[in-house]
């Protein structure tokens, strides 16, 4: 299985929730900037400016008690030690901060997977954002730049598996050969007429995984390999 590569988003993948917006909501005006930024009268670096300006000060002591009301995909573990068993890599791309993302799988006992996201820095008594891996070629949707992680993370040789759920996901589910995809990203997915799985939880994705590999019938995908070219040539 050394030739396959997964790329998991978080927020509405690994959660149930996403607890960005869950946050948001109950610190935050979340409507009117969610709203904005889909208006695209702002960017979503200032969306996450905001985000990061009115978490409470003793995040830390509180996410302990928030992650006991955000769900985990009931299945997320099988589906680790599964792939961990084939040595499929797993790796997590999202749109959320370093900080939230290694409490909530500790929360969960969940052992650290790779992951790339946003950063969450501590300066003068207040939170920073930092975003590490962001690139104005990216559709602006993300403030990760998920695509280029995808690209740069995977040989040319390699099938690459894509799971995910909302907005931040399109770039990226463009340049992969399999595609596991609900909710918005599901609706992207069949208007641009991308071969993708619709999923509910990670059992269907563990059960349809199976299929390929016992079929033996991965292989790369032509739109995608063109997608690739074009976007090395366009950097």
């Amino acid at each position: 299985m050394n030739n396959l590569q997964i790329f998991v988003d978080f927020d509405g993948t690994i959660s149930i929730n996403d607890v960005t917006d869950e946050i948001f909501k109950i610190f935050g005006d979340h409507q009117n900037f969610i709203t904005a930024f889909l208006n695209k009268e702002i960017t979503i670096f200032d969306y996450w400016r905001e985000f990061v300006r009115i978490l409470p000060k003793n995040l830390d002591e509180y996410l302990l008690e928030f992650y006991k009301e955000q769900p985990i995909d009931p299945y997320f573990k099988e589906f680790v030690n599964y792939c961990k068993n084939l040595n499929i890599p797993i790796t997590i791309v999202t749109d959320n901060f370093d900080f939230l993302i290694k409490k909530y799988f500790e929360f969960n006992q969940i052992e650290q997977l790779p992951y790339f996201s946003n950063t969450l820095l501590i300066e003068n008594d207040k939170f920073v954002p930092e975003f590490t891996y962001a690139n104005e070629g990216c559709g602006g949707f993300s403030a990760v730049c998920k695509r280029n992680i995808v690209l740069e993370n995977t040989t040319d040789d390699q099938i690459c598996i894509y799971i995910g759920d909302g907005f931040s996901d399109y770039a990226a589910a463009e340049v992969s050969d399999i595609i596991f995809a609900k909710s918005t990203l599901a609706k992207f997915c069949a208007e641009n007429r991308l071969p993708h799985h619709n999923w509910k939880t990670f059992f269907d994705i563990r059960r349809i995984l199976e299929k390929y590999i016992s079929e033996k019938s991965f292989r790369k995908r032509h739109q995608s390999t063109i997608q690739r070219k074009w976007t090395y040539e366009k950097e």
